[in-house]
């Protein structure tokens, strides 16, 4: 036990700080719909892996190694290895994007929350299905960026928007 205490080590990092229970703020247990009880928890775990460079920008490829760790750690094998069900889950979560931008439409003032979180639920879920079909989500970014500039260098050239 990393924390040297007789209580609840986070099951990740072994760091322990008490339980909610126990009056502590930093471990927590996890509690599943099906009413199971799994691991204890801290915070810093909580909050994911670092996604992003030394820089601070987001990078794509941590993003998709993070996503894979966590989803094995969480998930059986079957329901992450199907590229089928990654594609399933991409197309929920753009239709969600789609929902949020409706409620924008209809109301341009109101809160753009749901919307910049479905743009992420986007992202993460292209990465499960990149790790399912063992794409790199930064390569395929890359590769389709390139095509688009110069599709859109050639439609500027010939006077079309795209």
């Amino acid at each position: 036990m990393v924390g040297g205490g007789d209580g609840p080590t986070c099951a990740r990092c072994g760091s322990s700080a008490g339980s909610v229970a126990d009056g502590g703020e930093s471990l927590i247990q996890t509690r599943y719909d099906d009413g199971t009880v799994g691991p204890w928890v801290c915070a810093g775990c909580r909050r994911g892996p670092p996604v992003r460079n030394e820089c601070g920008a987001l990078d794509l490829t941590l993003l998709q190694e993070a996503r894979a760790r966590l989803a094995a750690e969480l998930f059986s094998a079957d329901a992450l290895s199907s590229p089928l069900a990654r594609t399933l889950t991409v197309c929920e979560e753009a239709g969600e994007l789609a929902r949020a931008e409706r409620l924008l439409v209809d109301d341009p003032g109101g809160e753009r929350l749901d919307a910049a979180d479905a743009v992420g639920d986007v992202v993460i879920a292209l990465a499960g299905y990149c790790t399912a079909r063992g794409l790199s989500l930064d390569a395929c970014v890359g590769f389709a960026w390139r095509r688009v500039v110069a599709r859109w260098s050639e439609g500027r050239r010939r006077g079309t928007p795209r």
